[in-house]
């Protein structure tokens, strides 16, 4: 379900009115930089949420499997 969130944003946001063959420049980038930030953020939660799964075999079964 990450990969299908990952890839909505990705067609629908990164890649939109995005011309083939040309060098994107800072515009692009600042426009789209937020973006990459929460997903960046996202990831460290749900890496540290799996982690967490990984080493606390007491609270394994009450944390949740899916975070937004």
């Amino acid at each position: 379900s990450y990969a299908i969130e990952s890839i909505h944003l990705s067609c629908n946001y990164a890649y939109k009115d995005v011309v083939q063959n040309i060098t994107l420049g800072d515009d692009y980038y600042f426009t789209r930089y937020p973006v990459v930030e929460k997903r960046l953020a996202q990831a460290g939660v749900r890496l540290a949420l799996i982690l967490n799964r990984i080493f606390d075999k007491k609270k394994a079964d009450t944390m949740p499997l899916y975070v937004q």
